[in-house]
């Protein structure tokens, strides 16, 4: 069986700063489905950051790669939002999927295997 190890009180102290952070940025939005942008990139940009493949790639690498994940897939939605007749693409939205991006891959950072 794998065993875990004890996070660190560090590590614990930066998630804690980051969560205020995001929290705040939460708060800050106004509209309920531009949050939902933040925590749904977020989450993109943690999974692609943490489980991108190890071999000849840093953490820091892979953090950005969950980035330009999560700035991709925004823009594709908005484009493709731009084309629905009842749909709105804004690049609002992408700016706030890239920030939802960028805090999902820098909290992945921690969790990535090394190289």
């Amino acid at each position: 069986m794998c065993r875990m190890r004890k996070p660190s009180r560090k590590l614990l102290g930066w998630l804690l700063g980051w969560a205020i952070i995001g929290i705040g940025l939460l708060v800050a939005v106004g509209l309920e489905a531009e949050r939902l942008h933040v925590v749904e990139y977020g989450v993109i940009g943690v999974s692609v950051g943490a489980w991108a493949p190890s071999r000849g790639w840093s953490r820091a690498s892979r953090a950005l790669l969950g980035v330009a994940s999560a700035l991709a897939l925004g823009a594709a939605e908005e484009t493709l939002q731009a084309w629905l007749p009842d749909r709105v693409g804004q690049w609002r939205d992408v700016l706030l999927d890239g920030i939802g991006g960028c805090m999902g891959a820098y909290a992945s950072i921690p969790w990535a295997p090394r190289r």
